[in-house]
């Protein structure tokens, strides 16, 4: 009803749910565009194809083909307020080194995590390197555990917030992120910051990694990848390989060759 009120045109559905459709018909919105292999498709006044072997925003800008717009590729961005720039720079300047990696390495799907941040900030710890753990606000307890198990004293600090854009700003002054198939990684590459990814249950064919082409992805290939659309909170066959197995010198050397890229 309350859509109602707005008399909209088009309703672009990018979600394949029930309710994205029936919502868009029933606020009598006249033309409907969504994907043709969506359950709710009967809703839709206007299909396209679900290109499933590309990225996820190549499918989206698919859904303006409709319209008579040829899409355009931009890739994502963020843009932080000089005020969140300054928070990032006071906690930054308040570290005892410029060799800098942060590290995400929270997810709402708990088979994302990947098991060895602990060992990997100890080994950045003997390069020299600094490693920020980043989140939100609810990831502090995992960065407290990770950093603790760590064991390296002031060569581990975190930097959690419920904002977007305070968390994008420190993003966009540290020279590279690791982190799982998260959030966090979209929001580095939305600032322009170098992401590595560590796939486990899901994988990067699925179409939603980082778009940037400083990205890097680390994986190893099991016969059950992907096992979820996101990643359940408990591996179905109980090893967990896909992130177990991943050795750390693996995400370290990708650290490297970004910073050599840099440099």
């Amino acid at each position: 009803n309350e859509l109602k009120l707005h008399r909209y045109d088009i309703a672009v559905i990018t979600q394949k749910w029930w309710r994205s459709a029936m919502v868009a018909k029933f606020a009598n919105i006249p033309q409907r565009i969504g994907f043709d292999d969506a359950p709710a498709k009967m809703f839709y006044t206007h299909t396209v194809p679900y290109p499933k072997d590309e990225h996820e925003i190549i499918r989206l800008l698919e859904l303006v083909r409709p319209l008579g717009i040829e899409p355009e590729i931009i890739a994502p961005r963020i843009y932080p307020e000089q005020s969140h720039y300054g928070a990032a720079d006071d906690f930054l300047n308040s570290l005892i080194s410029n060799k800098i990696v942060g590290i995400a390495p929270g997810s709402a799907w708990k088979t994302k995590r990947y098991t060895k941040y602990p060992q990997l900030i100890r080994t950045l710890k003997d390069m020299n390197y600094i490693s920020i753990c980043i989140g939100n606000e609810a990831d502090n307890y995992l960065c407290d555990n990770i950093i603790n198990d760590a064991d390296v004293g002031s060569y581990a600090s975190k930097y959690t917030s419920n904002s977007i854009l305070k968390t994008s700003a420190l993003l966009s002054r540290i020279p590279v992120l690791v982190a799982n198939d998260s959030g966090a990684g979209h929001i580095a590459s939305a600032v322009g910051t170098p992401v590595i990814t560590i796939y486990g249950p899901t994988v990067p064919e699925q179409g939603f990694y980082p778009w940037g082409k400083k990205n890097r992805i680390v994986q190893i290939s099991l016969d059950c990848q992907p096992c979820d659309a996101h990643g359940p909170n408990k591996c179905p066959l109980s090893h967990h390989k896909c992130m177990n197995d991943i050795e750390i010198n693996r995400i370290v050397d990708n650290i490297i060759k970004i910073m050599d890229d840099i440099q």
